[in-house]
């Protein structure tokens, strides 16, 4: 199971314009696995596929083996949540947050 809590977290400063980029993030419930961490640019492609269902298209910087010698290529997630107020909050605030680069 994949934990949908502080999922997306906005690593920008108010206050400081250089700060990195916020990232989507997210760790397997209880572990903490990481399963993505992708940045969020100004042109992400976002979509809902369903009430509970949003869809992106990233480049995961997850390490791995197959990392070291090869570029991250772009891959599609769907990201499906338990409720539909928490995939519209989540939606809002990644459009919101694109938007405003």
């Amino acid at each position: 199971m994949v934990s949908t809590r502080n999922c997306f977290k906005d690593s920008r400063g108010q206050d400081q314009p250089n700060a990195k980029r916020p990232r989507l993030v997210m760790r397997r419930e209880g572990v903490l696995k990481l399963l993505l961490n992708a940045s969020i640019w100004p042109n992400l492609p976002v979509e809902r596929a369903s009430d509970k269902i949003i869809r992106f298209t990233c480049s995961s910087t997850v390490s791995s083996k197959e990392a070291v010698s090869e570029p991250p290529k772009p891959g599609s997630y769907l990201l499906r949540l338990p409720r539909k107020d928490q995939c519209d909050e989540l939606y809002n605030a990644i459009i919101k947050t694109r938007d405003s680069m």
